[in-house]
């Protein structure tokens, strides 16, 4: 929900424009009225102007409280015609991705007018700082070098002497990360910083760093996502990953081929309704069904409401369905059975209906309809009939199959991954992507224990 009593969003109204970069504005507010965050913003600058083999030249070192402004919008023939004291020129593109360094623009041609308008600019002590951002990825190199190469030439022209001029690339994650980091040592207590980094979280989650889950809420689901996702990414290079990941539509597809289950083959994580849950469907298809419903499985999942992984309870949800697929074994439609089951009964389904049906003039094929008929009790037969009309009336299919599922689902990981994911040292984001991966496993290899026995 958007806060309008936080002082970086905006709304509109009726015939009224919103501002055109919001994301450039906000981080003027915060730099022009938080010196903390300005200092702070500073000396990462110069962090990164060293990084860069700029070695002799830092802004801080320049630092006057009585010369410090914050400027948007301000056009380059508009800024040298103030009069400022300035000495130095430090160019910065802040855009999400880092865009390198300047040297192949060593002769680029300066593309000179007074429509030349940097996004942000500070007078900083004696130095002057122009930001060209992005909400993209789009290269600002040559943009910032025409504003630059401009400046110096309309103060050139007024006698002033500039020593020189810096270039540097940053990013919009580095720049959150350093206010982020400042706002957790400041518990919040600086009001302009924190209601900036709450909007960020909420509004422009693809900016923000890929925080820890000890460090979000369950209403942060974009966040969540993004954090499974850089983990994920993580564990994919890992040789000592369990699993092989899949992303597909926001759910995280995990292979359980390592286990040599033949009856099921997947399972899935899901960031939903403000929460995690794993989901696994063993009997997925005829092949699974044979291996799942025999007589060495003792199904003793079906009647459980929890279950246990490393003395911790987590609620789960069995749900028995009729699954049907196509040829290649892969989903359709599922109908879910009106009552409990017991593993007889699945088992004694299973054998009557898992098979391979042949559709003819687009009839449901009369020997599934009555054995479907013989567990009416289990199964509601309108509700049958019209998925099997919606999947397959006018279809063209020729053939479908017909299999006994049990849909499990371990509800509320939110809270246990949180545990799992903490900032603790420099560097951990491996150590934490591989306790996600070993709970997984724990986790897996007990509902094969409630499936088995």
């Amino acid at each position: 929900m958007r806060n309008k009593l936080n002082i970086f969003e905006y709304f509109t109204q009726k015939d009224a424009l919103p501002i055109e970069n919001n994301s450039t504005r906000n981080l003027s507010i915060v730099l022009k009225n938080s010196e903390i965050s300005m200092n702070r913003f500073i000396k990462f600058i110069d962090r990164e102007l060293k990084a860069n083999k700029h070695d002799t030249f830092s802004i801080y070192s320049t630092k006057d409280i009585a010369d410090q402004e914050v400027m948007i919008q301000k056009s380059i023939k508009e800024l040298a015609k103030m009069d400022f004291a300035i000495d130095n020129l430090v160019g910065i593109t802040l855009t999400t991705e880092s865009l390198g360094n300047f040297e192949k623009f060593v002769d680029f041609e300066v593309d000179e007018n007074d429509r030349l308008i940097p996004d942000i600019s500070i007078l900083f002590g004696k130095t002057l700082i122009l930001i060209e951002a992005k909400k993209t990825n789009e290269d600002a190199r040559e943009q910032l070098i025409s504003q630059i190469e401009a400046y110096s030439n309309k103060r050139k022209d007024g006698d002033v002497t500039l020593e020189g001029h810096e270039l540097v690339s940053v990013t919009w994650k580095q720049v959150l990360t350093e206010l982020l980091d400042l706002n957790d040592e400041l518990n919040g207590q600086d009001i302009i910083l924190n209601d900036y980094i709450e909007h960020v979280k909420n509004r422009l989650p693809d900016f923000f760093p890929e925080l820890p889950l000890s460090q979000l809420y369950v209403t942060q689901e974009d966040l969540i996502k993004k954090r499974l996702n850089y983990l994920i990414d993580l564990l994919k290079g890992d040789a000592e990953s369990s699993y092989e990941y899949t992303v597909k539509r926001n759910d995280y597809w995990i292979d359980l081929s390592k286990y040599n289950k033949g009856y099921v083959s997947m399972m899935s994580l899901q960031v939903s309704d403000g929460d995690v849950c794993m989901r696994i469907h063993p009997g997925n298809n005829v092949t699974q069904g044979k291996s799942l419903y025999s007589e060495t499985n003792k199904l003793s999942i079906l009647h459980e409401k929890t279950i246990c992984v490393k003395d911790q309870l987590f609620e789960i949800q069995i749900t028995p369905n009729l699954k049907f697929s196509n040829n290649w074994g892969t989903w359709l439609g599922d109908v879910e059975f009106k009552r409990d089951v017991t593993r007889e009964e699945l088992r004694t389904l299973f054998q009557e209906v898992g098979r391979r049906y042949h559709i003819t003039n687009d009839q449901l094929p009369f020997d599934l309809e009555l054995s479907i008929e013989k567990y009416k009790d289990i199964v509601d037969m309108t509700t049958f009939k019209n998925k099997f009309n919606s999947l397959f009336l006018k279809s063209n299919m020729s053939s479908f199959t017909v299999s006994i599922s049990i849909n499990i689902q371990v509800k509320e990981l939110f809270a246990a991954l949180r545990n799992l994911d903490v900032k603790e040292q420099d560097n951990s984001d491996l150590l934490n992507a591989r306790k996600l991966d070993k709970f997984l496993n724990d986790m897996v290899t007990a509902i094969f224990t409630r499936i088995e026995n």
